[in-house]
């Protein structure tokens, strides 16, 4: 994307829009220059706000400028930024909750609570590993895999429905329940229903189907 902004209205509004890219750089650097009050203004008066995005939007033109006082603006509007989403992130969703304090601690490495916080989630996600494929009705390839690992007739195995992955009662696995089928030592299909626990791409607990109120 190139940005074409020279200068702005009194409302903030982009005006001279300039097609040529290199004209662009040239002019948003120029206009910075001669102008840095107004804009660096312009995005704190954003930031006081709230409106971390527009603060971000308009400090984007000119952040080839490489002004300390600019970018110190836009890595304040961004931590906010990031610092409001992570706030919306349930405790329990550690990916996520890591991924966005990783992000914080790359903007403000000296704030300990971000060290603290990304280590935390890292040491949760690392315990369980990642969240397994599925949901809607499909198998994560961990319990088929498991499945025909343990069963007479492997080839005959067939999953019919499986539960969304969500995370135990004591936060140590991945829990699934599922519905599934397969011929037992006397050649006849047979039906059954469990939960599995899974850590790390592989089950590692195996309970009956009754064993949670959650139906597959």
């Amino acid at each position: 994307m190139f940005w074409g902004v020279v200068r702005f209205s009194d409302r903030g509004n982009v005006e001279d829009i300039i097609s040529n890219p290199e004209e662009i750089r040239k002019a948003n650097l120029a206009y910075y220059t001669s102008h840095k009050s107004k804009v660096t203004s312009e995005i704190r008066k954003h930031i006081d706000k709230g409106a971390y995005s527009e603060a971000l939007r308009i400090s984007q033109p000119y952040l080839e400028s490489n002004d300390k006082d600019l970018l110190a603006l836009k890595n304040e509007a961004q931590e906010n930024q990031l610092r409001e989403k992570v706030a919306r992130i349930p405790a329990s969703e550690w990916e996520k909750n890591r991924d966005l304090y990783a992000q914080l601690v790359s903007l403000n490495p000296d704030k300990a609570l971000y060290r603290k916080k990304h280590d935390y989630y890292q040491r949760k996600f690392e315990g369980v590993g990642k969240e397994p494929i599925g949901g809607f009705g499909i198998a994560p390839p961990e319990v088929k895999l498991y499945l025909q690992g343990v069963a007479h007739d492997p080839d005959s195995i067939e999953i019919d429905v499986c539960s969304t992955p969500a995370l135990n009662p004591q936060k140590t696995g991945w829990l699934v329940g599922c519905n599934y089928r397969g011929r037992n030592g006397f050649g006849g299909m047979v039906r059954k229903a469990n939960w599995f626990t899974i850590q790390r791409n592989r089950v590692v607990k195996v309970e009956p189907g009754n064993a949670y109120s959650l139906k597959p």
